[in-house]
């Protein structure tokens, strides 16, 4: 089980009209944390061999995403219908990467990984009067090294 927290900056928009198609306006950047829970499995390609001192993987993690970050200061300024409110919710995370191996106890790793999660979209900045969610992937490249025992 993994547990990750992220922190992000993020930008607050509003609707600064009732008209219908009205556009956004950017109000100003708050700090954003989301907490990460995940059960991860790891597939080794190779199996418990290397190929030329490579060992590729395959990734899968599921688990659920909440924010951490209360109400703050730019929430004043916008009404019910436009605040964002985001988990918990189902989190997926899919992955691949190699481990390279220096010796026979010590590896370098770099993997690729997209985190999937479903966002809900607040009714008053859709415009819709029915509410709105989007899956949303977001992409990371992690690098790391190891000790084996």
């Amino acid at each position: 089980i993994i547990c990750t927290a992220v922190v992000y900056l993020q930008t607050v928009y509003a609707r600064t009209s009732d008209e219908p198609g009205a556009a956004l306006t950017a109000i100003g950047d708050v700090d954003a944390r989301l907490l990460l829970a995940q059960a991860a499995f790891r597939f080794q390609l190779t199996g418990p061999r290397t190929w030329h001192n490579l060992a590729p993987y395959l990734l899968a993690f599921a688990g659920v995403a909440t924010n951490l970050t209360p109400g703050g200061a730019r929430e004043d300024v916008l009404t019910p219908d436009q605040i964002f409110r985001f988990g918990p919710a189902f989190a997926a995370r899919a992955g691949l990467g190699t481990e390279f191996f220096l010796t026979d106890r010590v590896s370098l790793r770099g993997d690729f990984r997209d985190h999937l999660w479903r966002l809900p979209k607040p009714i008053g900045l859709t415009g819709s009067t029915e509410r709105e969610s989007e899956w949303r992937h977001n992409f990371s490249l992690t690098l790391g090294t190891a000790i084996h025992f």
